[in-house]
């Protein structure tokens, strides 16, 4: 399938979630973020099956394996991640884990070049 065809076909992919979806090339990321990690993961179970029930019938592929599950805010670190998971078609997602390190980088970073 060429690139502008693909572009046609998942065009409308933006209307099987309620949460942001960044698409590119085929790879496909859903952002969501929530104070309450418990309302993140019920919001990330809903967003990911929605996403998955709309490729079913369009007949592509999500591949479970590659697809991760990252908290990126470091004020999780208070919560037992290990309660919290997301599952799609019967299958647990793998997490990255918390990138708490990276973003002190980053921000020490930002407050020297500022």
């Amino acid at each position: 399938m060429g690139p502008l065809i693909y572009f046609v076909y998942v065009n409308d992919i933006g209307k099987s979630s309620k949460f942001d979806i960044l698409s590119f090339a085929d790879d496909t990321t859903l952002y969501l973020s929530n104070y309450n990690l418990n309302t993140l993961y019920i919001n990330a179970n809903k967003a990911i099956n929605d996403l998955y029930e709309w490729f079913c019938p369009n007949k592509l592929a999500l591949n479970v394996n590659k697809t991760k599950d990252i908290v990126i805010n470091p004020k999780t670190a208070r919560y037992n991640l290990a309660e919290f998971n997301v599952h799609v078609a019967d299958i647990t997602l793998d997490r990255i884990g918390l990138i708490r390190k990276l973003i002190r980088k980053l921000n020490f970073l930002e407050s020297i070049l500022m």
